[in-house]
């Protein structure tokens, strides 16, 4: 049986049953959008970023986006960035054009959540 989530259609909002532990499932099945080879990208430019200040995490996210899109999964799971809007605001007043899209992902606890993913268009 499928758990009930957010009052929403269980089969649309749950992609495990409840109680399910979905760890036996390889890693591209429960998170779904990102590669194996993206994911190391990201973990090897967020190792060249040591800190946690605003500044440091903007420069890091911007340096992501210029490689490929970014969703605020990714950049909390992978680079560290735990405010990835912030982040984005931030290059967006100096100057990057920066394009919001709106996307669904699935949480590790096979949850479906709207989420942005941020394309970089311009740099300043």
């Amino acid at each position: 049986m499928m758990a009930k989530y957010n009052k929403g259609n269980p089969s649309e909002d749950r992609l495990f049953p409840a109680g399910w532990i979905n760890e036996s499932l390889p890693r591209q099945v429960a998170l779904k959008s990102t590669t194996l080879e993206k994911e190391s990208t990201l973990k090897k430019l967020r190792d060249q970023f040591i800190g946690t200040e605003a500044e440091t995490q903007a420069k890091l996210m911007l340096e992501a986006l210029r490689l490929f899109p970014v969703t605020t999964f990714e950049a909390s799971r992978f680079l560290d960035i735990y405010h990835p809007a912030g982040r984005v605001k931030e290059l967006r007043e100096q100057g990057h054009k920066i394009n919001t899209l709106r996307t669904y992902s699935f949480t590790e606890a096979g949850v479906k959540h709207c989420i942005g993913k941020y394309v970089l268009l311009m740099q300043s």
